[in-house]
C-alpha cells in the first residue's frame, strides 16, 4: 500500500514538474503542491524517523516563486542532514513577508555544516544553481540566498524573492 502511494506521488511529482517545465515562476501554492508530493515520498522512505512542518500563511500563497525552488533545498536537508542520522529529525518550511520580499526558510536539525564550511567553497551544483538563479531573477533583492548553521545543530537555508502576486487567469 505504501509502495503504491509512493509511486503515485512520484508520478504526480514528475507530471507537475513537466507541466511547469516552461514556467520560470509559479504561485507559491503550486510550488507547495510539488513539495508535498516529494515530502510524502520521503515520509515513506524514512517512516517515523522524520517529522515535517510547513508553516505558510495563506496570504502569501499567490506570490510568484521560481519553479522547483524548494524541492532541491528540502532534498539537501534530507540527503545531507537527516539521512546520516540514525534517529532522523525534522525539516521545517516556513514563509513570511519581509518588506517587499517573500522570505522562505528551510530548516533541519540534522548533522549540520561542518566546522569551517563556507558556501563559496563548498556549494554543490544544486546550491550554486539555486543561488545564481535567484541572483539573476531578483538582482535588487539583498542576500537572496543564505545558508546558516543552526544552533545547537542543523542547517537553515533562507531564500528571498521579490513579492510579486500571480496574475489572475
Amino acid at each position: 500500500d505504501s509502495a503504491r502511494r509512493m509511486i503515485e506521488d512520484l508520478g504526480a511529482l514528475l507530471r507537475l514538474s513537466l507541466d511547469y517545465h516552461d514556467s520560470q515562476v509559479i504561485p507559491l501554492s503550486q510550488e507547495l503542491l510539488l513539495l508535498e508530493h516529494y515530502l510524502r515520498i520521503q515520509r515513506v522512505r524514512f517512516g517515523d524517523r522524520i517529522r515535517t512542518s510547513i508553516n505558510i500563511p495563506s496570504d502569501v500563497t499567490n506570490i510568484q516563486v521560481p519553479t522547483m525552488l524548494l524541492q532541491p533545498i528540502v532534498e539537501n536537508a534530507f540527503r545531507h542532514g537527516l539521512e546520516k542520522s540514525v534517529s532522523g529529525g525534522f525539516v521545517a518550511i516556513s514563509a513570511s513577508l519581509q518588506g517587499d520580499c517573500l522570505e522562505l526558510r528551510v530548516e533541519d536539525d540534522g548533522v549540520g555544516l561542518h566546522h569551517g564550511w563556507r558556501s563559496e567553497e563548498s556549494e554543490g551544483l544544486g546550491l550554486r544553481a539555486t543561488r545564481e538563479r535567484l541572483e539573476g531573477l531578483y538582482p535588487n533583492v539583498e542576500r537572496p540566498f543564505e545558508i546558516r548553521r543552526r544552533v545547537p545543530q542543523g542547517t537553515e537555508v533562507i531564500l528571498r524573492v521579490q513579492a510579486r502576486v500571480a496574475e489572475a487567469g
